[in-house]
């Protein structure tokens, strides 16, 4: 079995989510697309595990997870792989 885990942080500079769009064809046919806010500051974690069944034959599982004041946002996978 082999164990893997990660941490970070992340820190988002961008302090207004609009941007100003238009068409190149169509000048002056401009338009702003509003995004939503994210959080300034995020601590970003992941773990997995992988186990080896036969010599061609393996599962794994892995888990990611992004933690901020107000927003959480949890992700999973799981794999079987065989090599051949």
């Amino acid at each position: 079995m082999v164990l893997r885990a990660r941490a970070a942080w992340a820190h988002d500079w961008v302090s207004n989510p609009s941007l100003e769009a238009m068409f190149e064809t169509l000048p002056g046919a401009s338009f702003t697309v509003q995004g939503a806010a994210a959080p300034r500051d995020s601590a970003l974690a992941s773990v997995s595990a992988e186990l080896h069944v036969t010599a061609n034959w393996s599962l794994a599982a892995k888990f990611d997870g992004e933690f901020a004041a107000g927003a959480q946002t949890y992700a999973g996978t799981g794999v079987l792989r065989y090599n051949w």
